[in-house]
């Protein structure tokens, strides 16, 4: 079994502005060094979930250019762009899990070697707090697009 936060880093999420962090100039190098990430979520649950997060609008920081997706090993930016799906998509993640167990466990992957599968533990609680923070902020960038979420990958 894995329990999240001992074994894979974390997603972090920087609640930004550009008035004080424009991009997309560089300017987030500077924003990474000068602030603590506002929410982080674990590789295993972000992993979990990253199917659906494909069908967020987003921007790529190092190819400059709008697609899709949060991915990984990537800085990501959600703007008042992506906000409409990932407040629909992340909400409905929130509200799902918030009607499991405290502690949820799920099988992530068959390991034929040892013949079982892999399992994920996290606690619903925090899980939930993070992503209802993300919403939170991601609504407010519909209303002042000057607010964005930088995400930045493992």
């Amino acid at each position: 079994m894995i329990q999240v936060g001992t074994e894979w880093p974390f997603h972090k999420f920087y609640f930004l502005s550009r008035q004080e962090y424009p991009y997309p100039h560089n300017e987030w190098h500077r924003a990474i060094k000068a602030t603590t990430p506002d929410v982080s979520i674990s590789y295993e649950v972000l992993s979990y979930i990253s199917y659906t997060l494909f069908w967020i609008p987003t921007y790529s920081v190092l190819g400059q250019k709008r697609g899709y997706g949060v991915y990984a090993t990537e800085a990501t930016i959600l703007d008042s762009v992506s906000a409409p799906s990932a407040i629909s998509i992340l909400g409905s993640w929130a509200n799902l899990i918030k009607s499991g167990p405290e502690a949820i466990e799920i099988a992530i992957f068959y390991d034929s070697d040892i013949g079982e599968h892999i399992k994920l533990l996290f606690g619903r609680d925090s899980f939930v707090q993070g992503i209802a923070s993300l919403v939170s902020y991601l609504s407010r960038s519909l209303d002042n697009s000057d607010l964005y979420i930088l995400h930045i990958g493992i």
